[in-house]
């Protein structure tokens, strides 16, 4: 349905519509903007590229965006050390930030066992797979915002100049 925004059938059309076209009212024109736009990227960086860009921009909750920020902030370790458990609730997150397993432990909870259901659907995983992980609920060691490198007075002077060139939204 073109009148909401925050459907998207693709990657590639979420990365336009966050990136691209946030500004743009809900229409039939936004929408086949929006899909257009998805090919045109997809077609000359590669699904691959898509893949990375949306990893490396999904907003996770807490000001954690990308990935990588995300597993170190949730679980202390890299993106490329993160077990299957770790993985669904990071992908459950990118969908729902709210739901986090800081704020909403038994939401994010849900929404992993959620995701590796999906993945079974979808014949990503096998039915061991999801059972072991689904079992194996991940131990979440939120860090701190300075544990993270970010200094606060840094991250609110960002914040106001950016209020000033775009809505709090878009933000």
């Amino acid at each position: 349905d073109w009148r909401n925004p925050d459907r998207h059938a693709t990657l590639a059309q979420k990365l336009v519509s966050d990136l691209l076209l946030y500004n743009e009212p809900a229409s039939i024109q936004r929408n086949i903007r929006e899909r257009l736009l998805a090919g045109q990227i997809t077609a000359q960086y590669g699904r691959d590229k898509v893949v990375e860009w949306y990893l490396n921009s999904a907003y996770f909750g807490h000001q954690v965006y990308g990935v990588q920020a995300a597993s170190f902030f949730y679980f202390g370790i890299p993106a490329n050390n993160l077990d299957l458990s770790q993985s669904a609730m990071l992908a459950a997150i990118s969908q729902a930030p709210a739901l986090n397993p800081v704020d909403t432990p038994q939401y994010a909870e849900q929404r992993r066992l959620e995701t590796l259901q999906i993945m079974l659907a979808f014949n990503l995983l096998n039915a061991d797979e999801v059972t072991q992980a689904g079992g194996n609920p991940p131990e979440v060691k939120p860090a701190t915002i300075t544990s993270v490198n970010i200094s606060p007075a840094f991250t609110n002077l960002v914040l106001t100049q950016l209020g000033k060139r775009f809505n709090r939204e878009r933000i």
